[in-house]
């Protein structure tokens, strides 16, 4: 699973660079994204399924091999999936950016932004999850407006990254099963 999560975080960061700023096209995006999928899988590359659909400020595509699968979206793709839990609270107004999913291991990650303090954001994000039923396990304050929060219910754990910059709050939601 590792790999998967190393994988991803790799395709997404070369896909955003190229199909978000338009450099290369799609055809090079794919190209570049396949080399770095099959350098992170090794031995599993030759079961990987790729397809990217990129548009001129948005992106999607699906990755399947024998260990699962992933899929990205960023830009206008990026859409709540309609198995993510109802239980994991989501800022409301929240512009969501990329939305990634491991559904093979029940693994969600979202990343958006708000106009809205990181303060603020924090008081609902924190009072809603108790709500939920979530049990705070770590909470840190790594200064310079970012702030880092873990819960946990049953046997499942929901990560809360915030960062306060250029007047925007960033906010990333990752939630699976431990």
């Amino acid at each position: 699973m590792t790999k998967w999560v190393l994988c991803g975080t790799l395709v997404m960061t070369v896909l955003a660079a190229l199909a978000l700023t338009g450099c290369g096209g799609e055809k090079a995006a794919e190209q570049i994204a396949e080399t770095a999928i099959k350098a992170n899988l090794g031995e599993d590359a030759e079961n990987v399924d790729i397809d990217i659909d990129s548009e001129s400020e948005s992106f999607s595509m699906s990755i399947r091999g024998e260990q699962g699968g992933m899929n990205v979206a960023a830009g206008e793709n990026a859409k709540l999936p309609d198995n993510f839990p109802e239980d994991v609270p989501l800022y409301p107004g929240t512009k969501l950016q990329v939305v990634s999913t491991m559904a093979d291991n029940n693994m969600f990650m979202v990343q958006g932004s708000t106009p809205d303090a990181a303060d603020k954001v924090i008081a609902h994000l924190g009072k809603e999850a108790s709500a939920k039923g979530w049990s705070e396990s770590m909470s840190m304050n790594m200064g310079a407006g970012q702030r880092m929060i873990n819960y946990e219910k049953d046997n499942r754990i929901l990560h809360f990254m915030i960062v306060r910059e250029d007047n925007l709050t960033q906010v990333s939601v990752t939630t699976g099963t431990q």
